[in-house]
């Protein structure tokens, strides 16, 4: 069976464009939690950049096991790039609530909470995108958000789970 015609790849630069904008808004992401005096609240940032990093790469191994029947690497490297960029743009939220916190001195528990409807919100907007783009390219929609569940909501939450279990919160 042939592969269903694609979207050519991005550009080189667009690609290292995105993925400057992934790195550098997780950096600005991760650093805006240093405006805060909260253990509780360091450890969050810390979990939730551990559990991205081992997710992500879970979910590359997902695409490029599975989704190569539809497309090549390079592409499912393009989708995961729009992809992030779109979950580092929600994220920003997080920047801006940390600033605002910083000065008001908001409890950690407004502050977990409100970090926690940001992370679902972003993961939301990219699980939107991951799942149009796939289907754009031929991946049936309940295969691409199964990939995204399991491939990568699913090792999120184990890892976060693990560290919580292990008292890494308090």
């Amino acid at each position: 069976m042939n592969a269903p015609a694609i979207r050519p790849l991005a550009t080189l630069p667009r690609q290292l464009a995105r993925s400057a904008v992934a790195v550098i808004g997780t950096v600005v992401y991760a650093g805006s939690f240093i405006l805060l005096d909260s253990p509780t609240l360091a450890w969050a940032s810390g979990i939730v950049g551990i559990a991205a990093g081992f997710s992500w790469p879970i979910l590359g191994g997902v695409l490029v096991t599975r989704g190569r029947r539809w497309t090549d690497v390079a592409t499912w490297v393009d989708v995961c790039l729009s992809t992030m960029v779109v979950g580092i743009a929600v994220l920003l939220a997080a920047v801006v609530l940390n600033l605002m916190a910083a000065r008001a001195r908001w409890p950690v528990t407004i502050l977990l909470s409100g970090h926690a409807a940001i992370l679902i919100v972003s993961n939301a907007a990219m699980a939107r995108v991951f799942v149009r783009q796939s289907a754009a390219i031929g991946v049936p929609v309940a295969m691409a958000w199964r990939w995204w569940a399991l491939g990568l909501c699913l090792p999120f939450a184990v890892v976060v789970a693990a560290v919580s279990v292990a008292g890494a919160w308090s």
